[in-house]
């Protein structure tokens, strides 16, 4: 597969996910339209607040790919473990797999000039 091309998978899958778990960001943002007297708990601040940067990761991926994947990965991370519970493996991997296209244009473009691609 050439570079070019996995990159833009990698950007393809960033901005579909964007708009996958961003549904669910916005559908979770009803808990703070709820007429119930009461602000929801610091809990549930903290992990929309997490699920926004894990977000804002993708669209950072698109411009700046290493950064973009570090905090992707740390922010898809630490958002399943604390919200998944079971599922959480499930979704790491496939909220992180831009990741795998971008490191495969990383590796080859190392490897581009070495005696192992000629």
């Amino acid at each position: 597969m050439d570079i070019k091309i996995a990159r833009w998978i990698g950007r393809g899958l960033c901005i579909l996910l964007f708009i996958l778990w961003g549904a669910f960001f916005i559908e979770h943002l009803g808990f703070f339209l709820m007429d119930t007297g009461t602000p929801p708990p610091l809990t549930v601040w903290l992990l929309q607040i997490l699920h926004g940067l894990f977000l804002l990761s993708y669209l950072l991926c698109l411009k700046y790919e290493r950064i973009g994947s570090l905090c992707l990965f740390i922010l898809a991370l630490a958002f399943f473990i604390a919200t998944a519970g079971d599922q959480a493996l499930l979704f790491i991997v496939i909220s992180v797999s831009p990741i795998f296209f971008f490191s495969y244009g990383w590796m080859r473009n190392l490897w581009i000039g070495s005696q192992a691609t000629r």
